[in-house]
């Protein structure tokens, strides 16, 4: 018993196949003109920035602040706590801040009064990646500083810069 395809389904059949061919060639053909030039990346260097807080005496238990870096190219690729174990873990902020040029810290400890810092400390310190050969530059803002009673009070804000 011998088949015989009718036009009607051969030509169906042919469709189905030419269509097949020609997904499989552009596909092939996209991957061959696929542009895998490696391009070499842009040099850069690591740098630091710490904040201190001096509250002149006075027990600190929050804090808010601005950083803002001017370093053109610059992006904020990390932030650490400070000094004091009131401070130790990192400052909140908005983890979009990260791989940007600015970032809102804040930090409070809910520790007793007699265990918070008073004097000169640092809060925090955050990190960057910088073009090489440039310069750290950055600007701070303080915000806010307030003792235990939640009543602010005047505090004076440093950056110190570091590589």
């Amino acid at each position: 018993m011998t088949l015989f395809l009718s036009p009607i389904r051969a030509s169906v059949r042919a469709v189905w196949l030419f269509s097949i061919i020609t997904a499989a060639g552009a596909l092939c053909g996209s991957v061959l003109s696929y542009d895998a030039t490696v391009r070499p990346p842009t040099p850069t260097s690591f740098a630091w920035f710490e904040i201190w807080i001096d509250t002149g005496g006075l027990p600190l238990s929050a804090w808010q602040a601005e950083l803002m870096l001017l370093t053109p190219g610059g992006l904020i690729v990390g932030i650490e706590g400070g000094d004091s174990p009131a401070f130790s873990e990192p400052p909140y902020y908005d983890p979009r801040a990260l791989r940007a040029e600015r970032a809102v810290l804040a930090s409070f400890s809910t520790a007793v009064q007699s265990s918070l810092p008073r004097g000169r400390f640092r809060v925090a310190t955050v990190h960057v990646e910088i073009p090489a050969g440039a310069k750290p530059a950055a600007a701070l803002v303080l915000e806010a500083a307030a003792g235990p009673d939640g009543v602010e009070f005047e505090v004076t804000a440093s950056i110190i810069p570091g590589r």
